[in-house]
């Protein structure tokens, strides 16, 4: 039993220095909170899986074509765009 309380206290260890890393670099760059917003692997497969389908587009006139679910809300360069859905089925 002992074993796995120190491994579990391991794991813990870990996973507060990764934290003071991430920290460590966010004060040497000095970044906004903008920057700091960053995007998880699983979320960004899923924005370009969206975008690769084509199901989501601009609104125009507020209205977005009938086979899209997503709107792009805000385009970036340097990033992927922001989407959010805007209905549950294409059809």
């Amino acid at each position: 039993m002992q074993d796995n309380t120190a491994e579990e206290s391991l794991k813990v260890k870990i996973g507060h220095n990764k934290i003071k890393q991430k920290i460590d670099i966010v004060e040497q760059k000095n970044l906004t909170e903008e920057e700091l917003i960053i995007m998880h692997p699983s979320e960004e497969k899923y924005v370009r899986d969206i975008l690769f389908r084509q199901e989501a587009a601009r609104s125009q006139d507020g209205k977005l074509p009938p086979s899209v679910t997503h709107e792009i809300v805000e385009e970036n360069d340097e990033k992927l765009p922001k989407i959010q859905r805007r209905r549950f089925s294409a059809f």
